[in-house]
């Protein structure tokens, strides 16, 4: 019968601080800081003074400094509370760069160098990131829309193409500079300045002038040309004016206090539909269109039956096709045209009156409630 031996291996325990010099490969166990060590060669790697040489195996427990792992270029990392929103950055003392919290709670300057390096998602042309002083972002119109100038045509007048959507309007004023290669531009404007008119062609064309009601043409033909796609940061257009509509899809713009463009839910208009949509009262002196809505009754097709008028008010005349079915229309001076031969009816503050046209007698009616 075989015999079987078992034997066991003992390595060295103990607390960390008592931990002695090791033999070369001895494991050794400082059970008070659960960390495990392995000796070195004293050869190779000799001891400091008094204290011993080894080398820890990297453990759950161990602590060892992120500079010491191969590639960390002797960096160290500084990670303690960490909270929601920091980030990590580099801070460099003694030649020892140091990766620590910054941002958020931690506090320090979040650097982020040169502003080509930031790109930022959303925001529209000619705005700026503001904050409201409680930590919130929002792109704000600062009334200036800048966009770089890929090229300016040698044409009478002279058309300006940019490399983005320049969200310009017709008549908008706009003060061009530094194109490469035009060398008369600037003072080829009004008054002989770098001031312009644009009038919009395409979303990034518009053509010049030097004057606000755009009669008078820059004529470049004479320009030295200017060099294609110069778009740098001094190669712009500068375009004072709001670059943004205002209120929502579909809301027709106007004029709001003489400085921004306006829109309200009650004035709009459905390009899919082709349908303009008023809440609300119609003021106007000639207006030759259908109209679809109930007034008491039914003003032209009812057919859409897509808004429901208060009141409408009729300066002239209003020719109606069909028929006017209401029940109280206050008006003053209204034909109606209707096809009993030659007459035709009409009513004013008097009351209600039939004129025969061929012979211009003229009759008044009396009405009934039915």
């Amino acid at each position: 019968m075989a015999i079987v031996q078992i034997s066991k291996i003992i390595h060295r325990t103990g607390a960390n601080v008592d931990l002695p010099q090791l033999d070369i490969g001895e494991l050794g166990f400082a059970t008070d800081e659960q960390r495990l060590y392995v000796g070195n060669d004293p050869s190779i790697i000799p001891p400091i003074g008094a204290g011993t040489t080894q080398t820890e195996i990297l453990t759950a427990a161990s602590s060892l400094d992120f500079s010491r792992i191969n590639g960390s270029s002797n960096t160290t990392m500084e990670l303690s509370t960490l909270e929601t929103g920091q980030l990590l950055g580099v801070s460099v003392a003694s030649n020892i760069a140091t990766i620590v919290n910054v941002g958020g709670n931690a506090g320090g300057a979040v650097t982020l160098g040169n502003a080509s390096n930031v790109k930022l998602t959303g925001g529209v042309n000619g705005h700026v990131l503001q904050t409201d002083g409680t930590g919130n972002l929002s792109w704000i119109n600062n009334g200036i829309i800048t966009a770089a100038i890929a090229n300016v045509s040698q044409t009478n007048p002279a058309v300006v193409t940019t490399s983005h959507n320049h969200f310009l309007g017709i008549g908008t004023q706009v003060f061009m500079s530094n194109v490469s290669g035009m060398t008369n531009l600037n003072t080829g404007g009004a008054s002989g300045t770098n001031l312009f008119y644009a009038k919009r062609l395409t979303e990034k064309t518009f053509s010049l002038y030097s004057d606000a009601s755009l009669v008078s043409t820059v004529n470049a033909t004479l320009f030295f040309p200017a060099v294609a796609n110069t778009g740098n940061a001094y190669s712009q257009i500068i375009a004072t004016g709001n670059s943004v509509p205002g209120g929502s899809s579909t809301q027709i713009q106007f004029n709001d206090t003489g400085t921004t463009f306006g829109g309200v839910s009650n004035f709009t208009f459905n390009k899919t539909t082709n349908v303009l949509a008023v809440v609300g009262n119609v003021t106007a002196s000639n207006v030759t269109a259908n109209l679809f809505g109930a007034y008491n009754g039914v003003i032209g097709a009812t057919t859409p039956n897509l808004a429901t008028f208060s009141s409408v008010t009729v300066n002239n005349t209003v020719n109606v096709t069909g028929n006017v079915n209401a029940g109280n229309i206050s008006t003053s001076n209204v034909k109606l045209a209707v096809g009993l031969e030659n007459w035709s009816i009409f009513a004013n503050a008097a009351g209600l009156f039939v004129t025969d046209s061929a012979t211009g007698n003229t009759f008044s009616i009396g009405l009934t409630q039915v």
